[in-house]
């Protein structure tokens, strides 16, 4: 349980690893992707279940120094969905 005088931890990891260099790199240029996703379920105060899913997508900006990007929503619909 999470009180409003607390904070939730989370973790955060890279599939298979941290991404490498080269991998950075394509993301930049344009020749890979990079996805965020994940799905958070909680217990509200009168104990319903309640979840929360998403995904997004990085949409680079500039892929000269300084480099720059945003993150925009992604995927079907039930990948981004709350309940």
């Amino acid at each position: 349980m999470v009180v409003p005088s607390e904070q939730l931890k989370l973790r955060a990891t890279f599939d298979g690893g941290s991404p490498s260099q080269a991998q950075i790199d394509a993301v930049r240029c344009g020749t890979s992707l990079m996805l965020v996703y994940g799905l958070v379920e909680y217990h509200d105060a009168f104990n319903r279940k309640h979840e929360t899913r998403y995904c997004f997508v990085y949409i680079v900006k500039s892929n000269k120094i300084p480099y720059s990007g945003y993150f925009e929503v992604g995927g079907p619909l039930l990948y981004n969905k709350t309940t």
